[in-house]
């Protein structure tokens, strides 16, 4: 049985996790090519908009058993980690960054809250 945990283990860093993680730049990079074709060109394809949601919501389906299996959480750090090796200043700057993120998101919430309890 531990033989076939770590197959499985194994599976999920290999396949699963690298998967996951092309389809979401897949995904950034065809949304920045919608955007592109809809304000430079005027026109964009209809199918677009519905692959890039159906390819965020499986990268994110796909990389969520990684997740969970260590114990961690999806989150998006790109730009703190970038900032964060980049030199003091800059990992002041990617502190600052985190700080208003968390407000944005403590203020988004909280309306949320605010607007749901007559509902």
């Amino acid at each position: 049985m531990e033989k076939a945990y770590a197959a499985w283990r194994a599976f999920q860093e290999k396949v699963l996790a690298r998967a996951a993680a092309l389809l979401l730049v897949g995904c950034t990079l065809l949304a920045l090519t919608e955007v592109g074709r809809r304000y430079v060109i005027g026109r964009s394809f209809e199918w677009q908009q519905d692959a890039v949601t159906f390819f965020m919501l499986s990268g994110v389906y796909l990389y969520f058993c990684v997740a969970q299996r260590q114990r961690s959480h999806l989150a998006v750090t790109v730009v703190p980690e970038i900032l964060a090796v980049a030199g003091p200043r800059a990992r002041r700057v990617g502190e600052i960054y985190k700080m208003v993120a968390l407000v944005f998101s403590m203020l988004f919430l909280g309306a949320v809250v605010w607007w749901g309890i007559p509902e």
